[in-house]
């Protein structure tokens, strides 16, 4: 289960605003959303967490595409090079901002450039984040497993969907 903290100490269960909103896709999302903010009585806070997150999403993703461009167009080298660079660069500035951010930082500095930029940098930071944080809670057979699906799990299903769409498109 994700849990998300906000700044007033309230905590948000993610998998189920998640769940709300993708439930009946007749739903209005927005009104989905809002519906989500009134019963876990969230208020005016979040409305802006998801406009930091956005943004700096929004900005990491341009970030990455520009590395492809630059990796693939300029200097000739395959794009798997360019998300090698990404998936550890990132990681490498998720660990540097995990530090600094765990002395109770904003959580504009939080939400902007962790879960925002470095998320729509490289979904790889988060998941270096998520097994360090199982590694330093000493939860060490979570760890592996959580490393091991992970990694295996998308590898498989990647493999899997593009099988199922050339498939389904012959």
């Amino acid at each position: 289960m994700v849990v998300y903290q906000d700044s007033m100490g309230r905590k948000i269960l993610v998998i189920n605003v998640m769940a709300r909103l993708f439930m009946d896709p007749l739903n209005d999302p927005i009104e989905a959303i809002e519906n989500i903010i009134d019963n876990y009585k969230i208020g005016e806070n979040i409305h802006m967490s998801f406009i930091y997150v956005g943004l700096g999403g929004f900005l990491g993703t341009i970030v990455r595409y520009s590395f492809n461009i630059f990796f693939n167009g300029i200097i000739g080298l395959p794009i798997a090079y360019a998300t090698i660079f990404v998936n550890i660069t990132g990681s490498l500035l998720m660990g540097i901002f995990f530090y600094y951010t765990s002395n109770n930082f904003s959580e504009f500095y939080k939400l902007f450039f962790m879960t925002g930029v470095l998320g729509g940098f490289t979904t790889f930071s988060a998941f270096s984040l998520d097994s360090i944080n199982m590694l330093l809670e000493k939860e060490y057979l979570n760890l592996v497993i959580y490393i091991s699906v992970s990694v295996f799990l998308s590898v498989f299903f990647l493999y899997l969907g593009f099988t199922f769409a050339r498939y389904i498109s012959t």
